[in-house]
């Protein structure tokens, strides 16, 4: 769409909950357990301990804002912890973005904003966009709740830090349109955001928007770090693996593969699955994942895309004619499952569009899912090579081969060219 976009991983690396784990470690991880050797696992089951046992000493909860007030105002033991959780998360997650082949151009986490917001604070005062209430600073909204800048106890909140992003991302980055993937149940502190942004002159020029996406749950429920029932995604991509390599043991494909070849295609096969689970799906709805509907090669999911494009270079490959750019006979009369094909994939431009009017590769899924049953109905049912009609059923192969392809690119999902 001719966009010059930025992506920044707007990482939650600041707040109470570090003042929780960081008396779970000092309590429960172990005197004799050096920081450098513990493991997100670690971290993880100390965070959901902290809870439970919350659950029967009120006393906890006061104990993790005390220390997260204490790394607020730089304490050097706070920071020690701090920093190393940090340091291990960050890890965990470069690891996993790597296995999804992702990449993010910025990952200004909270804590990048700590140091900006007193100049914040000043700038808003000086608006006179600020009420006391009670000795804490607020911002009041007509239609809505106020919004806490500083606390009674003079600590900041999580819309003191997001305020300072929204400046330091207009003074820094001057963005036409600002996008917020975040959850829905962000909805009210993002609309308090969006105002007073708007209040200050912060304002990308197309405004904001906030593509409020639902929770992502099992068949059981949502999944839910603080209860311990947490589905790590690193455990969804290996068993997706275990899966993949399920269907390439049945492929007479993957039977002339070298090891390496196989692995490769069990990859694609996994991650695209996963990524097409969640991109396919309307943002606003929760999303559920089915491991049956994940990994089916004949129904709505990545696989399936994927097994298709693959099919058509399989006929593209046993053809002698390798080009079709010009028709020179198109037949007088075309069947219906060609004329249906032929009407999608000329909608393929004008979903495009929609996708990014609606905020939504939901748009784009479900286009590429309706092109992939139309050519395989038409397959299914025409021959293509050593007919007369073969060059004109060629330029309909090869035209979902472009759309597929460029279809996949789009929703970050490997294209496989055997399957």
């Amino acid at each position: 769409m001719g966009w010059n976009c930025i992506g920044d991983n707007h990482l939650g690396d600041w707040g109470t909950q570090f003042g929780k784990l960081i008396v779970a470690i000092l309590k429960w991880g172990g005197a004799e357990k050096d920081l450098d050797s513990y493991t997100i696992d670690d971290l993880e089951k100390l965070y959901v301990k902290f809870h439970k046992e919350a659950e029967k000493d009120d006393t906890l909860v006061e104990e993790a804002r005390e220390w997260f007030s204490k790394l607020e105002n730089k304490d050097p033991e706070a920071r020690k912890i701090w920093e190393k959780v940090v340091e291990i998360s960050l890890e965990e997650f470069r690891r996993v973005y790597e296995l999804l082949n992702v990449s993010i151009d910025v990952a200004n986490g909270e804590s990048f904003y700590v140091d900006k917001t007193d100049d914040l604070i000043k700038i808003i005062e000086k608006k006179g966009l600020i009420v006391d209430s009670q000795g804490a600073k607020i911002i009041e909204f007509e239609n809505m709740p106020p919004a806490i800048l500083v606390k009674s106890n003079g600590a900041t909140t999580y819309f003191t830090r997001d305020m300072a992003t929204v400046k330091y991302r207009f003074d820094n980055w001057k963005p036409d349109l600002a996008i917020y993937e975040v959850g829905v149940d962000q909805l009210l502190h993002f609309s308090q955001v969006f105002e007073t942004a708007k209040k200050m002159g912060w304002e990308p020029k197309e405004g904001f928007v906030h593509v409020a996406h639902g929770l992502l749950r099992w068949k059981g429920g949502k999944f839910s770090t603080r209860k311990g029932d947490t589905i790590h995604l690193s455990d969804v991509i290996d068993q997706a693996m275990d899966r993949a390599r399920e269907l390439a043991r049945i492929s007479k494909i993957s039977k002339e593969m070298t090891n390496d070849e196989k692995e490769e295609m069990v990859k694609k096969v996994a991650i695209g699955a996963i990524k097409f689970n969640d991109l396919a799906q309307d943002p606003k709805k929760d999303i559920i994942f089915d491991w049956d509907k994940v990994m089916n090669l004949s129904g709505d999911s990545g696989p399936y895309l994927q097994y298709t494009y693959a099919r058509c270079l399989s006929v593209l490959d046993k053809t002698k004619i390798k080009e079709t750019k010009n028709i020179i006979n198109i037949p007088e009369k075309i069947n219906l499952e060609e004329e249906a094909l032929i009407k999608e994939l000329y909608k393929f431009e004008e979903k495009i569009i929609e996708a990014a009017e609606r905020f939504s590769p939901a748009v784009i899924a479900e286009y590429l899912l309706g092109v992939a049953r139309l050519f395989n109905e038409f397959y299914g049912k025409h021959r293509i090579i050593d007919q007369k009609e073969e060059v004109f059923r060629l330029f309909l192969v090869r035209t979902t081969v472009s759309v597929l392809a460029f279809g996949l690119e789009l929703l970050g999902i490997e294209k496989i060219e055997k399957m």
